[in-house]
């Protein structure tokens, strides 16, 4: 069993299978991400909903008419109120007049810079005062055409019922006014007299409820009254609309999990077994894509990634989300290739040097160090005081490492010199043993092996010297010991003969 799953778990079929599932999750993954981005407020959470009253989309509908409907009452309320400026807040004047004064204080010849601010402001209202009532009438203008507006898009608001009243104007759709009224559909909102009545209570236990909350507060103190009903017409299809969403959300967030799980599995396994023949293979084998430089591929990958969404945006998706499929697959495909190979030279430990960034600064660094090593001091002098202003300008945003990097050299040629010039001191008082150690390459480390050259030239000379000084002793001493020899033997003999 072991053997055929070594046979197996590395086989080219095995890797093509994997692949494919990869592909076929990926795109799952999307399709499903994509469902979910399409439905109603991507209110993904609807999966998890027991009511349509609990849904962004209810209380996103409801706030909006909220809002338009107080904004009748509160800001706008009639349209003579408006012709006579009381639409317009005390800022939003102060201000129109604030401009008109800084135009007066740098335009105007009447502008006094001796007075005080508020003596020239009082100037200001005498000489600008056709200036701010035409302003004031362009405000009135645009307050007017937004409060028809406002009318026309409460008008078009269809299935929805509603009695306004700030005790003076009185805003409504409906002949019947009565509570009784409202209260008969599916949905009601009741303010009157700091009484608050709304149906269902589902709505209350909304996650969103706190977007009309400060609304629902304010509403019906004083002599305010709302009402608002949502009738069947209203409620029914967006209840239908909301069911459909939650089956499409729940199923979306199953296939997603399953998907998922599938690539993240499919994937590492992939990972795992890419480029190499068994478990035991400890060589990644390359091929025809992996010669491609890595800073090529990544780029490509992005490529991929930008074409991907321009086709994304150029169809019409929420239409026909099914075309996803045929745009995500073969742009998938090509993408999943280009990232094996990526994954393959990570695995081989060439992700840095198998790119053309490297190769080419490598190349660049290689030829400056052969021209540097084989030049004259005076050629290696101009290429320092040519490159470091242009490494530092390239390198400007991490400039203190830059200027660092240069002061740490600088210290330890000081101390390469230092040991030469001290080695010369010892070597020059007579102890010609003495040998100059420097560690780095460069000019020092030959001037120091030229003057430790020279030291075993003399301790060679010295070494010659007193060998032949030895040899001539020892001569003497041959020669002396010769001569003694048969002068001993006469004088003995001639002792001799006097004694006889």
């Amino acid at each position: 069993m072991d053997t055929k799953w070594r046979n197996y778990s590395h086989s080219i079929v095995t890797k093509i299978i994997t692949f494919v599932m990869v592909i076929t999750c990926f795109t799952g993954v999307i399709t499903s991400l994509l469902n979910i981005a399409l439905l109603e407020n991507n209110d993904i959470k609807m999966a998890f909903q027991e009511s349509y009253f609990h849904s962004v989309g209810y209380m996103s509908e409801t706030d909006m008419i909220l809002r338009d409907l107080k904004m009748l009452t509160e800001q706008y309320k009639s349209e003579e109120h408006i012709l006579n400026g009381g639409s317009i807040s005390e800022d939003e004047m102060r201000n129109t007049e604030l401009e008109l004064f800084y135009d007066f204080q740098n335009n105007s010849k009447d502008y006094n810079p001796n007075l005080s601010e508020e003596e020239n402001y009082d100037l200001f209202k005498e000489v600008y005062a056709d200036k701010i009532s035409k302003a004031k009438e362009k405000m009135i203008k645009e307050e007017l055409r937004q409060y028809h507006l406002l009318l026309k898009r409460i008008e078009n608001y269809k299935g929805i019922l509603y009695y306004i009243s700030d005790g003076t104007n009185i805003y409504k759709n409906t002949t019947n006014i009565s509570k009784e009224y409202f209260k008969s559909h599916p949905s009601y909102m009741i303010f009157e007299n700091y009484e608050q009545e709304v149906y269902p209570v589902a709505i209350f236990n909304n996650r969103y409820y706190y977007w009309i909350a400060s609304m629902i507060d304010q509403a019906g103190i004083d002599d305010h009254v709302m009402y608002i009903a949502f009738t069947e017409d209203f409620i029914n299809p967006r209840i239908e609309q909301w069911k459909s969403d939650k089956v499409i959300a729940a199923n979306s967030l199953y296939r997603l999990g399953g998907f998922l799980l599938g690539l993240i599995v499919s994937f590492l396994y992939l990972i795992w077994i890419i480029g190499r023949r068994s478990f035991r293979d400890q060589e990644v084998h390359l091929n025809v894509v992996d010669k491609l430089y890595n800073d090529i591929n990544f780029g490509l990958c992005l490529g991929l990634i930008m074409l991907w969404f321009l086709l994304l945006d150029g169809w019409d998706i929420r239409n026909y989300p099914m075309a996803i499929i045929p745009i995500t697959v073969p742009i998938a495909t090509a993408g999943l290739i280009l990232v094996l190979s990526l994954i393959k030279h990570f695995k081989n430990r060439t992700f840095i040097k198998h790119s053309l960034v490297f190769r080419i600064l490598y190349s660049i660094c290689q030829f400056i160090k052969k021209v540097y090593d084989s030049g004259s001091l005076g050629l290696k002098v101009v290429l320092l005081v040519i490159g470091y202003p242009i490494l530092v300008g390239i390198t400007i945003f991490i400039f203190p490492v830059t200027i660092g990097a240069a002061a740490w050299l600088a210290l330890k040629k000081i101390k390469e010199f230092n040991a030469i010039k001290e080695g010369v001191e010892i070597i020059k008082n007579g102890d010609i043993q003495h040998t100059i150690e420097i560690d780095s390459k460069g000019e020092f480390k030959s001037l120091a092996d030229n003057i430790n050259s020279i030291t075993d030239g003399l301790k060679n000379a010295v070494e010659n010297e007193l060998k032949s000084e030895r040899l001539k002793t020892e001569l003497i001493t041959n020669v002396s010991h010769d001569l003694k020899t048969p002068l001993t033997s006469i004088i003995n003999y001639v002792d001799l003969l006097k004694k006889e």
